[in-house]
């Protein structure tokens, strides 16, 4: 009785310290980005522009086409155009800035893990989530071509699933990895 109740209270002081750690560091954003909103637009100005920019080379090398990207100078900011229309727009909301900040949160509220260890994961999963991003954008935009009626269905819902599957894979993975790092030592 004694041991099972020393376990729970084990469990209960790992589930406070990730719920106060994550706290911590969504609140820290929260404060910063009202602090400091001309580094949250430059922010998701720099990563909007990578997404949108390696989600028309993609387009462009498997498909052999000339998809070019509107930009804030030009009246469609951020958009991936196709025989001069507007197909698909990467607003704020998708870039994946806020599933970037969600991830590394999360990773970093563990109470597991070397910090070596999660600077890798944070690497792996930044990379991971930018790939996934940018291949939904890809998807986004060949939907929008072929079959624009299942758009809002796929960017809403569908799309969606996939990266927050992702982030509990790579989470998932980062926990296994630990608990059998802690294992071994």
């Amino acid at each position: 009785m004694g041991r099972r109740k020393s376990e729970n209270n084990a469990r209960n002081n790992l589930i406070k310290q990730f719920v106060i750690r994550f706290s911590i560091f969504l609140g820290s954003w929260l404060i910063l980005s009202e602090l400091f909103p001309q580094w949250v637009v430059a922010t998701d100005n720099a990563i909007t522009h990578f997404i949108t920019y390696s989600s028309a080379g993609l387009q462009n090398i498997l498909h052999g086409t000339h998809v070019t990207v509107g930009s804030p100078k030009i009246q469609l900011p951020w958009c991936l155009i196709d025989n001069h229309q507007q197909v698909v727009r990467i607003g704020g909301a998708c870039n994946g800035r806020d599933l970037l900040l969600f991830f590394t949160a999360f990773l970093w509220s563990l109470p597991i893990g070397t910090f070596e260890n999660k600077m890798l994961f944070s690497f792996l999963g930044i990379i991971s989530i930018f790939i996934f991003n940018i291949l939904r954008i890809y998807g986004l935009f060949q939907v929008a071509l072929v079959a624009p009626d299942f758009f809002d269905f796929l960017h809403k819902y569908l799309f969606q699933t996939f990266m927050y599957i992702d982030m509990y894979i790579l989470w998932r993975w980062y926990i296994k990895f630990s608990q059998r790092q802690n294992a071994i030592a």
